[in-house]
């Protein structure tokens, strides 16, 4: 089994041409077996709440359809980031798209002050089961809650794969938390970010993989595009 949490550069509010970055990745993943790859929070729009409604995306919306053919071809499971409307209600969300194009929507939960001019918070929590293991979902401000990872644990959480926006400001309380969270509850960290700025915010990038002793696996550089990938063999946990 092996993972990677892409790192992009997101163009404002250019679906097309994000979507054109994000297949290049997953490409590239394929080339290294990667099974399962996450992008950023909102990677398909880059993080511009204001643009948001405008972008949104539906349930079923057409531009899901590339992944919906790569993750076909390339046997991948693949979870892109997008606003999304729910019964008249803006939500930011993850999709998740499989190889047997079943798609399923993870929703934040918990939002970022500010966020609630623009977005309601979520409830759609599926899970994913991978290889005998149970992967979480989280987005952004849902890793800030120490409710969210423990709700992962308690449903049987081995991977938690967080999609997030982390600024050069607040990257290393984010990480620290998430070094606590993997050795509390003995589960593999992931984390998405942005390689580029975005909504104004001084992007950190340094997208991370972290074992269950919250060590680093796998760390990206702060600026521009990539993949921290991992690979589980021997009954661990170790960089490809």
């Amino acid at each position: 089994m092996i993972l990677a949490a892409a790192q992009t550069v997101p163009v404002k509010g250019n679906v097309e041409k994000n979507i054109e970055n994000h297949l290049f990745l997953i490409k590239q993943a394929h080339k290294k077996g990667v099974g399962l790859i996450i992008f950023p929070e909102l990677s398909l729009t880059g993080y511009e709440p204001e643009l948001a409604s405008s972008l949104a995306f539906s349930e079923n919306d057409s531009r899901i359809k590339p992944f919906i053919e790569i993750a076909r071809d390339l046997k991948m499971i693949i979870l892109v980031g997008a606003p999304i409307n729910l019964e008249d209600k803006l939500h930011i969300a993850s999709f998740i798209v499989y190889p047997n194009s079943k798609i399923e929507i993870y929703t934040k939960r918990y939002l970022h002050p500010g966020e609630e001019k623009y977005f309601h918070p979520g409830k759609l929590n599926p899970q994913i089961g991978l290889n005998g293991q149970v992967a979480s979902l989280a987005i952004c401000a849902d890793i800030s809650n120490p409710q969210h990872p423990e709700d992962a644990y308690n449903k049987g959480a081995s991977l938690y794969l967080s999609s997030v926006l982390c600024s050069q400001k607040g990257y290393d309380y984010d990480v620290n938390l998430l070094r606590g969270y993997a050795k509390k509850y003995n589960m593999l960290v992931m984390m998405s970010n942005f390689g580029g700025d975005s909504g104004g915010y001084d992007v950190a990038g340094k997208s991370i993989l972290i074992s269950k002793n919250g060590k680093t696996i796998s760390c990206l550089k702060a600026k521009g595009e990539g993949l921290a990938i991992a690979k589980y063999e021997n009954e661990k946990w170790v960089s490809l």
